[in-house]
C-alpha cells in the first residue's frame, strides 16, 4: 500500500505518518511540552523523529547486546560494565568508592579513570576507595 506523500512546511517531504496517543492526565504535559518547543523553534514530531533516531543508535546491531538465540547458545547473557555515577559522568568505571559528605552522609559510587584519580589525590570525602580487578 502506498502512503500519500505529505508536504511539511518548506523543508521537503516525508511519506511516513505517525500517530501517538496521549493519556488524558497527561495532555496538560503534552500542551506544556509542545509550547516550550515551539518557543524553541521546533516541535514534537521533530523531538519524537531525534529521540527515536537517537535510540536506533544506541540499539543497533554492533553495540554489547545479544539476541535471545545467543544467550541460550552461549549459556550466559552479556553484562554492561559499570559506569561511572559521580555527578552523572557514565564514563567506563574503573573502580569504586564511598563518599561522605559534610553532614556524615554516605554514598557509594562507581568511579572511571578520571574520578578515581581525583579521588585517590583528595581523601577527606572518601572511604573504601578500591580498583577493579583487571
Amino acid at each position: 500500500m502506498k502512503l500519500p506523500t505529505v508536504k511539511k512546511r518548506n523543508k521537503g517531504t516525508y511519506k511516513d505518518k505517525i500517530q501517538i496517543y496521549v493519556y488524558p492526565e497527561d495532555k496538560p504535559v503534552y500542551k506544556e511540552a509542545s509550547a516550550i518547543l515551539k518557543r524553541e523553534g521546533s516541535s514534537i514530531s521533530e523531538l519524537c523523529r531525534k529521540t527515536i533516531l537517537d535510540y536506533a543508535k544506541l540499539h543497533a546491531p554492533g553495540n554489547p547486546q545479544q539476541s535471545m538465540d545467543q544467550i541460550l547458545l552461549t549459556s550466559k547473557p552479556y553484562h554492561a560494565g559499570a559506569t561511572c555515577g559521580f555527578r552523572k559522568c557514565g564514563k567506563p568505571a574503573v573502580g569504586s568508592g564511598t563518599h561522605v559528605d559534610d553532614n556524615k552522609k554516605e554514598k557509594d559510587y562507581y568511579l572511571c579513570e578520571n574520578h578515581f584519580s581525583n579521588v585517590q589525590s583528595d581523601r577527606r570525602y572518601w572511604k573504601n576507595v578500591k580498583r577493579f580487578p583487571k
